[in-house]
């Protein structure tokens, strides 16, 4: 088999198993891979994506968006997570990422998504494919909107919510009453609901209350919502 030919592969993956389980797969494959090494207990070396341009990443989530940020490389990749989040669906996405996976996927899945990305294709798993289809007939909520939400989510008034955004309670309200539209909410307790539901609101992405202080050195003592208006 002609190793030009071959897909070259990069497999940097947080979960060891499932690394080693990824070039196993790939190294019994008869349709030609080429599974570049490296010392998986490091991060994949910069130069070495530079050098092979047009190699697959193989990688986990925050390791593929984080490759798919670095301007200065281009080759393809392809996601295998746990993950079927569409805020995390939808962030991939945006990022250029062209393959998406699930764990426990079969074999051959996983070699038909890494010639599909390698070819310049898209790679989705079908219940990922589902939400992302699903996810563009709903607005998506701005960086701004989505941290009102996630303060919302924690029971801040409107108040609160702008003594830590600093800005106005008029512009908490804009926001809110956008959020309620984007989402086809009457009130905070539906659009936390919809939004936890569409896997909009990440426990790793709420804020740290306990880490907030106000100027005198006071911790801000976080006022709960009542009522369900703006």
């Amino acid at each position: 088999m002609s190793v030009v030919r071959s897909v070259r592969v990069f497999v940097e993956h947080k979960d060891p198993l499932l690394a080693a389980g990824v070039e196993a797969t790939l190294f019994r494959a008869t349709d030609g891979f080429e599974v570049l090494r490296h010392d998986r207990e490091s991060q994949l070396p910069h130069w070495i994506r530079v050098s092979y341009p047009t190699a697959v990443l193989v990688a986990d989530y925050e390791t593929g968006v984080r490759h798919a940020n670095d301007a200065s490389l281009c080759g393809p990749i392809l996601i295998v997570t746990q993950f079927d989040d569409e805020a995390r669906i939808r962030r991939a996405v945006q990022h250029g990422i062209r393959g998406y996976l699930l764990q426990g996927c079969s074999t051959e899945d996983l070699i038909q998504a890494v010639r599909a990305v390698h070819r310049g294709a898209t790679a989705f798993a079908p219940i990922v494919a589902a939400k992302l289809a699903e996810s563009l007939t709903h607005q998506s909520l701005s960086d701004r909107e989505l941290t009102v939400l996630r303060y919302v989510m924690l029971g801040l008034s409107n108040k609160g919510i702008s003594r830590r955004m600093t800005i106005t309670d008029g512009t908490v309200k804009t926001h809110i009453k956008a959020i309620f539209g984007k989402l086809d909410a009457r009130n905070r307790t539906e659009a936390v609901a919809i939004a936890r539901r569409r896997g909009l609101l990440l426990e790793n992405d709420m804020p740290d209350l306990n880490r907030e202080w106000s100027h005198d050195g006071v911790p801000h003592s976080a006022t709960r919502m009542t009522g369900t208006g703006y």
